[in-house]
């Protein structure tokens, strides 16, 4: 009953929001992004001594939602111009189900690999950095997947506000509709996903324990260079992009939410029962919490460790490798100077833009069975 409540309460908050959208004239579509209309000039890291080894290719499990678009679309603008290798394990299209949705036994990008590991070799094919969105392979099969030598890296977000992220981008698409976003949150998708996918394929499955868990924290650990919040991307983002010689960028966020079911800044305004959400998303996801508040500790342990300063990269007479707001559709970057990237930042009218992103190799597959 309260799970009702909740969707007909919802349906303000979602139909305005729809409402702004068509006076936009933006409709839901399954190639539908949003970007950031504006420009981020991302900040000189200076680590403290060497963390990558040169001969290891970069694996990127990219969980959806925690910001890995900007890293991901980051690494395929820098393959265009250096002697970048980079490969994405694309999860297999389903029919009328949405790539970023995990559940039971689901193994998104890794099928892809498993499928065609000697496209994924990184010793092989000289790759430098591997990404999809897909759990951690176990360790006894890592080397006949990606080859005897990868190191991995990671990110987080809070996973109420991933869920729901992820859930508002699957309605964006057209995956869920908006009666039926608390049951897609709270029955369809997997609990815990963010610590299974770290804690490896074998965890896709049965019940998320206190050993999964430790089996993540364990694969953090021993097998990770570091995984980060979401709250630092952009550091993430320079540190990589630092390993390959690097250091001027400049970049519009990717994947922002543009046509959201619900949001929780609209609870008052709306009278939407949010609470109730955060507290069943928060009872279903006790583990990822769990990672996630230690994953934060970890990393800040980290940053004292490796990073020695953290500083301003805005100059009027350099030149950036510049990731416009429909990178994701062109996959050109631009070079553009200080000044440029102002001048376009002054003409931005929108916080976000639309953006088409579209997709290859959609599979003929049987429906998932999903309450839509």
């Amino acid at each position: 009953m309260r799970q009702r409540v909740f969707i007909l309460a919802c349906a303000a908050t979602a139909t305005v929001l729809a409402n702004k959208a068509c006076a936009l004239d933006i409709k839901r579509s399954p190639d539908l992004s949003f970007a950031g209309s504006k420009l981020n000039i991302l900040p000189i890291v200076v680590l403290k001594q060497g963390i990558w080894d040169p001969n290891k290719t970069i694996v990127y499990p990219h969980i959806p939602k925690t910001g890995g678009t900007n890293l991901d679309s980051l690494m395929k603008a820098i393959a265009v111009d250096h002697e970048v290798a980079v490969e994405r394990a694309a999860v297999p299209r389903v029919a009328e189900r949405s790539p970023n949705l995990f559940t039971a036994g689901s193994i998104g990008g890794l099928e892809r690999v498993k499928k065609n590991p000697e496209k994924f070799n990184g010793k092989e094919r000289h790759l430098d950095f591997i990404s999809g969105h897909m759990p951690v392979p176990e360790v006894q099969d890592e080397t006949a997947l990606f080859g005897p030598e990868v190191t991995y890296v990671g990110t987080m977000r809070y996973p109420v506000f991933r869920e729901i992220s992820a859930a508002n981008f699957d309605f964006q698409r057209g995956y869920v509709e908006q009666a039926n976003v608390v049951h897609y949150l709270l029955k369809v998708a997997i609990d815990n996903p963010q610590t299974r996918l770290f804690a490896g394929e074998n965890a896709m499955t049965g019940k998320c324990t206190p050993e999964t868990l430790e089996k993540a924290k364990k694969n953090i650990k021993d097998r990770f260079t570091f995984v980060a919040p979401i709250n630092d991307i952009e550091i993430v983002m320079a540190i990589v992009a630092s390993r390959f010689g690097v250091s001027d960028i400049a970049y519009a966020r990717a994947q922002v939410g543009g046509l959201p079911a619900i949001t929780l800044e609209d609870e008052d305004k709306f009278g939407c029962k949010l609470r109730d959400l955060r507290y069943n998303l928060s009872e279903k996801h006790e583990y990822d919490i769990e990672l996630y508040n230690w994953v934060k500790a970890e990393w800040e342990a980290w940053k004292v460790k490796h990073i020695e300063s953290i500083t301003g990269n805005v100059k009027p007479n350099k030149q950036y490798l510049t990731l416009m707001p429909d990178f994701v559709q062109t996959k050109k970057p631009q070079i553009m100077n200080a000044l440029q990237i102002a001048e376009h930042n002054l003409a931005a009218r929108e916080e976000v833009v639309p953006v088409y992103q579209k997709h290859s190799g959609l599979q003929a597959a049987d429906k998932a069975s999903l309450s839509r």
